[in-house]
């Protein structure tokens, strides 16, 4: 059984074709993670992409430095971070937000690995990871696998919009085949799309195991069942 987990939400999901922030869905996103820790996990971590506000490759017409449109996206993920912690506070769950640069009086703290274990662990708190890894050109993919590996945490969730891997994008070829179980390795050698190759072969090399799901298996107590999404293996 996993009992230190890692979900990654893409920011698509924090909102809506009508709103940047969707209050329902965001709801939605808060009490999908809720339910793991009612399942008498040790640990959950949540890193947030911001694509619903904003993405740096978005920018690249400005012509900026190099580098300056992914910053600017990495404050779109922290934007996400704190009204996930804002939710989590109304719905009495306590959680923290950690990043690669502190803003105290915005209750965003510093990122140490050993100080988000110790929340996470020991205080019971959800810990949500924004502003990517503070690195120009890493996805929050990136941040994912990578925060995974420094926690020490068993499993990653990844949560998409079909919940599972296929052999091809199912909107565009209805005859793809569901794969239940794959490793990182045949990932990348096949070039199936759903999270980027740098991060898969970060993963492949720190034994990081990734779980495909969507929010509504996500709160299912059959969510571990081989039958519901991908199972990612290192091996």
């Amino acid at each position: 059984m996993y009992k230190k987990l890692l979900v990654k939400i893409s920011g698509e999901y924090f909102g809506s074709e009508s709103s940047v922030f969707d209050q329902s869905n965001i709801m939605q996103i808060a009490e999908s993670i809720i339910s793991l820790r009612s399942e008498s996990r040790d640990a959950i971590y949540v890193v947030v992409g911001g694509g619903n506000i904003c993405r740096g490759r978005e920018l690249q017409s400005f012509n900026f430095y190099h580098g300056g449109a992914d910053h600017i996206g990495m404050l779109s993920t922290v934007q996400n971070a704190l009204i996930l912690k804002k939710v989590f506070d109304k719905l009495g769950t306590k959680s923290h937000v950690m990043a690669p640069f502190a803003a105290e009086m915005l209750q965003i703290h510093p990122y140490q690995a050993g100080k988000a274990k110790w929340w996470a662990e020991e205080q019971e708190s959800i810990v949500i990871f924004g502003g990517g890894l503070g690195l120009c050109g890493f996805s929050t993919d990136m941040t994912t696998v990578s925060r995974a590996y420094e926690v020490g945490a068993d499993l990653v969730i990844k949560v998409t919009e079909v919940g599972a891997l296929f052999t091809e994008d199912p909107k565009k070829n209805p005859d793809a085949t569901l794969i239940k179980e794959i490793t990182t390795q045949e990932v990348i050698q096949k070039g199936l799309q759903v999270m980027d190759e740098v991060a898969f072969a970060f993963a492949k090399t720190n034994s990081v195991t990734i779980k495909i799901t969507d929010l509504k298996n996500l709160r299912s107590r059959d969510f571990f069942d081989i039958n519901f999404g991908t199972l990612i293996t290192p091996k």
